[in-house]
């Protein structure tokens, strides 16, 4: 049993943070410390072993995650890696994390890639509905259980598909999303669910489509359904997804 393990995540809808606990689980240890990056970031130094978890947007990172995470001094810590996509592809997004804290000085024990729920997924166009299920929570618990029996005497590097350095984004137009004003109670929820302020907290009618992640954290939080986007790319996304990825994909593990 490890005596301290320190958990990372940036997760919006909840998914990365299940898979991480998880993990956490089958790691077994007497203190465990969470740092929810979702909101805020955090500036310290962090020793130790890690979980870092973070939800893959189009195949990448999200860019606020990264600029959190690069407020952290990972000097000799040891990272256990997690990214969580909609059942598509994580793409270059595992070898993108590798390459991120191993730059700020940390050692990489072991990396998986999990899915959820996709952000565009709907009652109309589901995609990985309620997913990570029992079964993905189960290899998470697993994954930790292989994690705490490390020889570190033993311990190689590790090799994770994708490329890098990786392309520039292309630039994207801003995310729409509509709130039906005849539906919406103002409870605020949408706000509070929102990781990068992209709703004003004196109007919850309005989104900075610029800001927008395209997490949908407003939209599956809204409890009588005023909120849904509207823009051409997020719709096309969304069906070609729906359409493409109903074939169910299982986590993948590096150790």
């Amino acid at each position: 049993m490890m005596k301290e393990l320190n958990l990372i995540y940036f997760s919006p809808t909840g998914s990365t943070n299940r898979v991480v606990n998880e993990i956490a689980k089958g790691i077994s240890s007497t203190t465990i410390n969470e740092i929810d990056i979702t909101y805020t970031g955090v500036s310290k130094s962090i020793t130790g072993t890690i979980i870092i978890g973070s939800p893959v947007y189009e195949g990448r990172l999200p860019k606020v995650f990264k600029e959190r995470l690069s407020h952290l001094d990972l000097t000799d810590a040891n990272c256990i890696l997690v990214v969580v996509y909609g059942n598509r592809a994580y793409e270059n997004s595992l070898k993108e994390l590798k390459e991120l804290v191993e730059s700020k000085g940390a050692t990489v024990w072991g990396a998986g890639a999990f899915i959820g729920e996709h952000s565009l997924s709907s009652k109309e166009k589901p995609i990985a509905e309620a997913r990570p299920d029992k079964k993905d929570l189960s290899i998470a618990f697993d994954f930790g259980k292989r994690i705490q029996a490390i020889n570190i005497t033993k311990l190689k590097t590790i090799e994770i598909p994708g490329q890098y350095p990786l392309p520039e984004s292309k630039p994207k137009p801003d995310v729409i999303i509509k709130t039906d004003e005849n539906k919406c109670i103002k409870c605020d929820k949408c706000i509070d669910a929102c990781p990068v302020g992209a709703i004003p907290k004196d109007n919850p009618l309005v989104t900075n489509g610029t800001l927008c992640l395209r997490c949908c954290a407003c939209i599956k939080v809204c409890p009588v359904d005023a909120r849904e986007l509207n823009d051409p790319l997020s719709l096309n996304i969304a069906k070609r997804v729906f359409e493409n990825c109903q074939q169910r994909k299982e986590p993948e593990i590096f150790i």
